[in-house]
């Protein structure tokens, strides 16, 4: 299962409309919604969903587009798995290992 959260309305739906399943969704937060909510507003909303379905743990990833500084800020909220397409990857990569996440390339 898939959901892609690129909205505020989305986050919203997600608890009124989807019922966690014992399945691990994967929930990608696009780059844009990223750049309107910020990593600490969809942090916040992803502790809600959990509150709400403490058994329910999604794998969280985000598309952090060019931009290293929303990379690193994904990386200090505990994201784990983070695309990313711009410069200073190699280092970017290094601080993820720190933190036992993943850069991953969007060069694809």
């Amino acid at each position: 299962m898939k959901i892609s959260i690129n909205s505020f309305q989305d986050f919203l739906d997600i608890t009124k409309n989807h019922k966690p399943s014992l399945e691990k969704p994967l929930m990608c937060l696009s780059f844009h919604s990223l750049c309107s909510l910020g990593m600490g507003v969809a942090w916040g909303y992803l502790e809600l969903l959990q509150k709400e379905y403490p058994d329910w743990v999604p794998y969280f990833s985000v598309d952090c587009g060019d931009c290293p500084g929303y990379a690193l800020s994904a990386l200090r909220h505990g994201i784990k798995n983070i695309f990313y397409k711009g410069p200073h990857w190699d280092r970017l990569q290094q601080a993820a290992l720190s933190y036992d996440a993943s850069i991953l390339s969007m060069d694809f």
